[in-house]
């Protein structure tokens, strides 16, 4: 298997005449009983022939659900949203639409990676469909065992961005719910200012901006000045544009408290 920190391709074995080696089933399910427990979903693009078939049944094998789909405008209404899912794409279905196919998944879902299979694993090929978004690239005919571990780095990577992407929509909707005033605070906070100085720089009382800070809390249920600066990372620059653009400046590791 060829390797660097983007991609992989899993390539069959050959043996010394040129012949595939012959890779059972059983292989795969024994290799990978821990794909089998964690279970998640592919999602295939597929056309009616033995091959296909084939690629179905080593998935359901490994322990995998599958749902196949024919084209692009029945997948974007078939599929379905969760944790561990992934999507895979014979290129020799598609041609050269399949390129289309993938960035317009990826932009329809930022979630679901995109494993490409095809017979031809030339250079162009390759390049063309990370470029696309694809996550992996696998030859066919697919070693049984590569092609198990090709999905399940799939599907931990929809795991970790289903969970990425639902922290990030809460600290969203949380922070959205602080008025003008408690944002303008929270920046000062957040760039290490304390209660007194914040007081004296908006014209109103300690009192008042201690009141805030406490508001700021509940609403954002950040029971730490650590879990807001966590808080605001996740909801992204609707913060301060000071600093490093995350909804706080350079100097957080320093911030000090009132």
């Amino acid at each position: 298997m060829l390797t660097n920190t983007t991609m992989s391709i899993a390539f069959d074995e050959v043996r010394a005449d040129g012949m595939r080696a012959s890779q059972p089933i059983l292989l795969a399910q024994s290799a990978f009983a821990r794909a089998s427990a964690l279970c998640g979903i592919v999602y295939l693009m597929h056309a009616d022939c033995a091959d296909c078939r084939a690629v179905r049944e080593l998935c359901e094998d490994i322990g995998y659900e599958v749902e196949t789909f024919r084209d692009l405008p029945t997948f974007l209404r078939g599929s379905r949203s969760g944790e561990r899912r992934c999507l895979l794409i014979d290129m020799t279905l598609f041609e050269n639409q399949g390129f289309d196919f993938i960035e317009r998944v990826r932009d329809e879902d930022d979630c679901l990676p995109c494993i490409v299979m095809s017979a031809d694993a030339s250079c162009p090929m390759v390049v063309r469909a990370m470029r696309a978004g694809a996550f992996d690239f696998v030859e066919k005919p697919a070693n049984p065992e590569l092609f198990a571990a090709s999905l399940e780095r799939a599907l931990d990577q929809a795991d970790r961005l289903s969970r990425t992407s639902t922290v990030r929509r809460t600290a969203v909707a949380r922070v959205a719910t602080l008025t003008r005033r408690q944002h303008e605070i929270m920046d000062l906070v957040l760039a290490g200012n304390p209660s007194k100085n914040i007081a004296a720089d908006l014209g109103i009382s300690q009192r008042t901006v201690e009141n805030h800070r406490a508001s700021i809390g509940r609403k954002t249920r950040s029971k730490s000045l650590s879990a807001l600066i966590h808080t605001a990372i996740y909801a992204g620059g609707s913060m301060s544009s000071s600093g490093d653009g995350l909804g706080f400046p350079a100097q957080a590791e320093g911030l000090k408290k009132p």
